[in-house]
């Protein structure tokens, strides 16, 4: 993954509300693969219209709450300018889903009843475009006459810009001159206002062509009456459909100008003529930005494509062109692209995975992400990297490789904590990592390890490892045999023998229990037994022991096993091995006698219990 090209991502996901929108829209997605699963599973080829719209419903309530979020934790000192940055894009991300929603997931519905795009652009301006109720909340609270306030008049115009003729009747009704005479000059401007058609589902649109021309002639009829109320005038100008500068009625973005000029002077423009308009006469954008009018105008041209590219150079983050190429694609928008038509969707999903993959708090939600578009590969890099990078999300990381079936990646993450562990001496945890990877050599390894400090130090202090692993000893051979050794020594304490004897010669009958060098070593540990005045050992025990003292003496690694018995001296290889042999022979000769000794006492005592221990279990000394 880039993670220069990632970096501003990285520092935009550092906002708590940034964070909760990522998190609560992994629901929405989620909920959206699930229902496009569910249609295929029918035989549909893609989600229908109803239920991509009510998705897309919920990623704009979601952007929506954030937003109220956002804006609640305001104070008179709101001074945050990453709150306030963050503010100015949410609105921009909720604007631009609304626009994308009209003109591509509601595009067949449009087309269907007639292509008339008046009152969802009516719709997307009245959501979105506030600022006259900011305006009206400061005329209402002002004191002395309304049409006094300097933005009284700028509200009624917008008002009806907005396609609001009962806010804009309204406000006018609350002028003095209305007050005092409401069949005057004001009362007539508020009926021209109130008679305004508005096209709507289900009008006959000859009927609404025949009342608009007829209502709009007589605004013009009606210029005249209002020469001497030059606000008034403006108004019944607006009416008439003869103002051109929407700029000098307050209205900044030129598509709420658009808007405006089509309510005003083509209500029944149609989806595919917007293009021309716009063509025809070149918006003047002012202080809007260039790259927030690209962006509208791919929306307005349907041009999915060139919209995500836009959409990724205008946000910081991969959010949103991530989830509008997921959308765009279950609504069959990349179709034409034949066998490619997913890959648009996946790149951009993968950039915005990849993006979460590396934020420390984010990282489940990219592992969601990753899944859900089959880049298990990336996902199990990723995962592996959070996993070996701290114990803090280790638990976490691992049970995501479960819900995702990279039992690989887990394994090697704990392999990766078993090494760490071990270095810094803490056996048991790492042999709890070892077997968490299933990695056998491993604890095999450390068992040996373990055996071999007891060969030089004389100490096999293992009881608080064996007693925590509990039950998990049991999937270990070696780690079995340690802690059973362990018992030898102890019940060789308390001076039972007879039970000592038993686990000694169970786990020398196992060959793979206890390692071929350490045999020895079990033998040395067993001479007391043998010189125990009661028998210990009956004949096919003490067989066991003499066949495991040949085995010893021939096996072609000695060297290797008496190596551990007799440390190097530091001479020459030759003179070493001469020194082992002799000091190893001075080893056996005791152990072979012991053992002849105790085989003619069993022999002797062959019908009898073996050691003729006492009541107690111990031997009658």
């Amino acid at each position: 993954m880039d993670t220069a090209a990632d970096a501003p991502a990285m520092a935009a996901f550092n906002h708590r509300h940034r964070r909760i929108l990522i998190q609560e829209t992994e629901g929405a997605y989620r909920s959206l693969q699930a229902a496009v699963a569910d249609a295929q599973q029918q035989g549909q080829k893609r989600l229908d219209v109803p239920s991509t719209l009510q998705h897309s419903a919920q990623y704009r309530a979601i952007l929506r709450s954030t937003l109220t979020s956002l804006q609640a934790k305001r104070t008179p000192a709101l001074a945050s300018r990453p709150d306030q940055s963050l503010a100015q894009e949410l609105q921009a991300l909720e604007m631009t889903w609304h626009l994308m929603e009209i003109f591509f997931l509601r595009s067949s519905l449009i087309i269907n009843n007639g292509s008339y795009i008046i009152m969802d652009l009516l719709e997307w301006v009245q959501t979105h475009c506030t600022r006259v109720d900011e305006r009206l909340a400061g005329v209402l609270q002002a004191g002395g006459k309304f049409e006094d306030h300097p933005d009284f008049w700028t509200c009624v115009a917008q008002f009806i810009c907005q396609g609001r003729m009962r806010e804009s009747a309204e406000l006018l009704q609350l002028h003095s001159d209305h007050v005092a005479k409401p069949e005057g000059t004001i009362g007539r401007l508020v009926d021209l206002i109130k008679r305004m058609p508005l096209l709507a589902q289900g009008v006959s649109i000859a009927d609404f062509q025949s009342v608009w021309h007829a209502w709009q002639q007589l605004c013009q009829s009606r210029l005249a009456a209002f020469s001497s109320n030059p606000n008034a005038l403006r108004i019944c100008e607006l009416l008439a459909g003869q103002v051109t500068n929407y700029g000098r009625l307050g209205l900044v973005t030129w598509l709420e100008q658009l808007v405006a000029d089509l309510l005003l002077r083509s209500p029944l423009i149609k989806l595919y003529d917007l293009e021309e308009v716009i063509a025809s006469d070149p918006p003047r954008l002012a202080g809007q930005a260039q790259l927030d009018f690209d962006i509208q105008l791919a929306v307005i041209k349907q041009e999915p494509a060139e919209l995500l590219v836009k959409l990724k150079q205008r946000f910081p983050t991969f959010w949103l062109p991530a989830h509008v190429a997921d959308v765009l694609s279950h609504s069959g928008w990349f179709d034409s692209e034949g066998e490619n038509s997913t890959s648009r969707r996946h790149e951009y999903l993968r950039g915005y995975a990849a993006s979460l993959l590396d934020h420390p708090k984010l990282w489940q939600s990219g592992a969601a992400y990753m899944a859900s578009i089959g880049e298990f590969e990336l996902l199990a890099t990723a995962l592996e990297q959070q996993g070996t990078r701290t114990f803090a999300d280790c638990r976490k990381v691992l049970h995501a490789c479960k819900t995702y079936g990279l039992g690989d990646t887990a394994a090697a993450i704990c392999q990766h904590h078993g090494v760490a562990s071990l270095a810094e001496g803490q056996v048991q945890t790492a042999i709890n990592w070892f077997l968490q990877a299933d990695d056998i050599h491993a604890v095999t390894r450390v068992a040996d390890g373990m055996l071999a400090s007891y060969v030089n130090t004389g100490e096999l202090d293992v009881s608080d490892v064996t007693g925590n692993l509990g039950a998990a000893v049991l999937r270990n051979e070696r780690m079995t045999f340690i802690d059973k050794y362990k018992e030898v020594h102890a019940l060789i304490t308390q001076e039972q023998y007879r039970q000592a004897a038993e686990i000694l010669i169970n786990i020398l009958s196992r060959s793979t229990m206890a390692p071929k060098w350490f045999h020895i070593h079990v033998l040395v540990d067993a001479l007391p037994l043998l010189e125990q005045d009661a028998l210990v050992f009956n004949v096919d025990e003490t067989h066991t022991l003499l066949q495991c003292l040949q085995e010893v003496e021939l096996s072609h690694n000695l060297t290797d096993y008496v190596q551990k018995l007799i440390p190097e001296s530091g001479a020459a290889p030759s003179a070493d091995d001469r020194v082992r042999k002799e000091k190893l022979a001075a080893i056996v000769a005791p152990l072979r006698l012991a053992l002849s000794r105790n085989m003619a006492r069993a022999l002797l005592t062959r019908s009898d219990e073996p050691g003729r221990l006492s009541e107690d279990g111990r031997t009658g000394r």
